[in-house]
């Protein structure tokens, strides 16, 4: 699985202990259901069940949703098939720029044998009823196809708009448990559909879910790294991933730890601490853009490597070099230039005293993958217990959805 494999400074005890009561309170409370495993399990023998039944009608999928109907999804998938993105055999609709949205919608080759999964906890998130009131129009007038014929619709059991659309023509729906928030969705029907349509092993993700919720002592340490960096006002996290399979999980987790950590008041309405900002990198390549700015940046930071054994052994070793005259690369492979660069960045952070974290596996399973999800779910969810804030709320972005509706509505202008 995942190991801790270095962390530039030591555990403070006072701080690892408040940590370690929060993560009992966490499992003690269970104020969410996204470590509850009975729920888990019975959202993927239903995923599984529907995706065996409706697998061999579509060679595309096409995917409705955003935020956490979509950042979950796409981070497993590119962890464990990316061919499939690569390939454009699931599409992700996951924002309403309309000249995107329609690009993708024809870069399908056989919409007769494409399958749409639209994904709302709520059934009522305005881009993705909007997105599906524009597909559907699209399909008629150009396809004759009705969406209702080729869809599955993923939403919470109760009564919403596109709950009661799905049930009225009888679409097949999977539920999002009441009690687990849409950033926090990913190891329920929302990832695991897609997952079981593209015969990935969602039981074994469990499995490796499982066994991060069972890793306490691996869970508080890395909360206890994080709690630390924001006792010493650091103001950023990076997450500096070396493996572009790594690309979407950074986006998945920026979402999880801003509207979980990012808030105003904790839950005695007292101002909250301040909580860092999560920023998701990729290296080599970032290494050209914001490195600069984390070595020598006057804000304080703090940076936490993901690295993956496979990626940093892969491929041919070279035989002779050609151009490059300075850099010994002879009988090494491409992977390994990336390892060099991963454990020298890291040197040269901590040289300048810039705070680290190292995670490594050796490779990106369904096991490994779910390990990681769950690991970064309990940990954001234990800071925020740690700090009294509710991780499970974000009260900061109602007031734009209602500005929006407004807008629409023509009852507010902007002059």
């Amino acid at each position: 699985m995942w190991t801790l494999q270095h962390a530039s400074k030591s555990i403070n005890q006072q701080i690892a202990q408040n940590v370690n009561q929060a993560f009992t309170q966490l499992i003690t409370e269970k104020p969410s259901g996204f470590f509850d495993f009975a729920i888990l399990q019975k959202g993927a023998e239903s995923s599984q069940a529907l995706a065996d039944r409706l697998r061999a009608n579509y060679d595309s999928i096409g995917v409705l949703g955003i935020g956490g109907s979509s950042l979950g999804g796409q981070a497993a998938i590119e962890s464990l098939l990316p061919s499939a993105l690569d390939d454009k055999k699931v599409v992700f609709f996951d924002n309403v720029d309309a000249k995107s949205f329609f690009r993708k919608i024809e870069s399908f080759k056989n919409l007769q044998r494409t399958l749409w999964v639209l994904i709302s906890k709520s059934g009522g998130t305005v881009e993705t009823l909007a997105q599906a009131d524009f597909l559907e129009q699209h399909l008629w007038q150009q396809h004759q196809i009705h969406l209702y014929q080729k869809s599955v619709v993923i939403t919470e059991f109760k009564s919403s708009p596109l709950r009661n659309w799905a049930e009225k023509h009888k679409v097949p729906q999977l539920e999002v448990p009441i009690n687990i928030g849409g950033r926090f969705s990913v190891l329920t029907p929302v990832g695991l559909f897609l997952l079981s349509l593209l015969k990935i092993d969602v039981l074994q993700l469990l499995a490796g879910a499982q066994k991060a919720f069972s890793d306490q002592k691996k869970i508080t340490e890395i909360a206890t790294q994080f709690a630390m960096s924001f006792e010493r006002g650091e103001h950023t996290t990076y997450f500096l991933s070396y493996c572009d399979d790594l690309k979407y999980w950074g986006q998945w987790l920026q979402q999880l730890w801003a509207e979980s950590l990012g808030k105003k008041l904790n839950q005695s309405k007292q101002p909250a601490p301040p909580m860092s900002v999560p920023y998701a990198c990729r290296g080599a390549t970032d290494q050209h853009s914001v490195l600069q700015q984390i070595t020598e940046g006057t804000l304080k930071k703090m940076v936490c490597f993901l690295r993956v054994g496979e990626a940093e052994n892969f491929g041919a070793t070279l035989k002779q070099q050609m151009l490059l005259t300075e850099d010994p690369l002879e009988g090494k492979n491409l992977g390994q230039l990336l390892a060099a660069e991963a454990t020298a960045i890291q040197q040269a952070l901590n040289e300048a005293d810039v705070a680290t974290l190292t995670l490594m596996t050796e490779q990106l399973t369904p096991q490994s993958v779910g390990y990681l999800l769950m690991t970064f779910q309990l940990v954001v969810a234990t800071l925020g217990l740690a700090y009294q804030i509710d991780p499970f709320n974000q009260p900061g972005v109602e007031r734009g959805k209602v500005i929006t509706r407004l807008i629409l509505s023509n009852s507010l202008k902007f002059s």
